[in-house]
């Protein structure tokens, strides 16, 4: 989908699906125990091109993973796959997230400084 601005530019809409899946600590030994095991599936994951991006919370209550998947099916697969879920360290929540990318097809840093004037 393209949609044009008022100042002859376009902006490309592209509709990912991806699943947001918070992790929330509930054994914190359990945690500590397979964190390692959790950041090597993490990695494994990406390389594979599944998780878009996955991270722990400041508070080290959980984390945050945004799975690029078929499915809601294939996340849950994914996640039960997790070692910290395995292991009884984390419970989970799956949400469908319908992120937006806007890719600017044309755009100058005094057009972008004139947006937030």
């Amino acid at each position: 989908m393209l949609i044009a601005s008022n100042k002859s530019e376009s902006k490309e809409v592209r509709k990912i699906p991806y699943y947001s899946v918070i992790l929330t600590t509930i054994n914190k030994e359990k945690r500590n125990k397979f964190l390692e095991c959790h950041n090597f599936h993490i990695d494994k994951m990406q390389e594979n091109k599944n998780i878009y991006v996955a991270g722990s919370f400041s508070d080290e209550k959980g984390d945050l993973i945004i799975y690029e998947a078929e499915s809601l099916d294939q996340v849950s697969l994914f996640v039960m796959q997790d070692p910290l879920v395995y292991n009884h360290a984390s419970d989970y929540e799956v949400h469908e997230w319908n992120m937006s990318i806007l890719k600017e097809i044309t755009k100058s840093n005094n057009n972008l400084e004139e947006m937030y004037e």
